[in-house]
């Protein structure tokens, strides 16, 4: 069941990543997981500026808090985007896999040519619980944001995962 929700719009900026992430952990605090999707978000939405039409336009972070998973995924503009080659050592999306495992990421095309790149972060401990002001009650975005660039944006009511 969906209990929180948390949605922000960043320019595709290396700035906006940092703020991004900051955004999330400040959203997750005290979650058993919030470094495990910092640390996600942060490589979505860099790819998001490096991979991207997002670069010269914007990238949306969505997180969603449910009673046995966090839900986070970036959208991004679009556009070509080619994986590394392989050079032995591990990348970005790579460490998300050891994360979530193969199965708890992927990358999906929406029908407006925009990409949504999304991983699903298991709470690790049957009965783990989290903090309280997470639990039941749909998060308010703050108004002043903390970097130039960052636009909030909510989701509609009813939408979810």
């Amino acid at each position: 069941m969906l209990v929180s929700r948390y949605a922000a719009t960043f320019a595709g900026t290396a700035q906006s990543v940092t703020c991004a992430r900051k955004r999330v952990w400040d959203y997750l605090a005290g979650s058993p997981l919030a470094d495990d999707a910092c640390l996600i978000v942060s490589e979505f939405a860099s790819n998001a500026v490096l991979h991207s039409l997002s670069r010269v336009g914007t990238f949306t972070v969505r997180c969603e808090v449910f009673d046995a998973y966090i839900w986070v995924e970036v959208e991004d503009e679009g556009g070509a985007w080619l994986r590394a080659e392989p050079d032995g050592r591990p990348h970005g999306l790579d460490i998300v896999s050891l994360l979530v495992g193969e199965g708890g990421w992927g990358i999906e095309q929406t029908s407006e040519g925009s990409r949504v790149i999304w991983a699903r972060i298991d709470l690790p401990l049957p009965g783990l619980r989290l903090p309280r002001r997470l639990r039941g009650r749909e998060r308010q975005p703050r108004l002043t944001p903390t970097s130039r660039g960052c636009r909030l944006s909510r989701l509609p009511a009813g939408e979810s995962r």
